[in-house]
């Protein structure tokens, strides 16, 4: 996963990847709702792990 942090380092116009109206990276709020539906998904699945296990 790759994080776009809307930073201009100040290079030049075509190898800037920092920015927000580049193509490189999502934005930090996708990434946050990414990383949460992860770590939920992780949490329900270990969750049933006991279940699956006894069968």
């Amino acid at each position: 996963m790759r994080v776009n942090p809307d930073v201009d380092a100040g290079t030049h116009a075509k190898i800037t990847t920092g920015r927000a109206d580049t193509k490189f990276g999502m934005s930090q709020r996708s990434a946050m709702m990414l990383a949460r539906r992860t770590a939920l998904q992780a949490l329900l699945w270990s969750l049933s792990a006991p279940s699956r296990l006894s069968a």
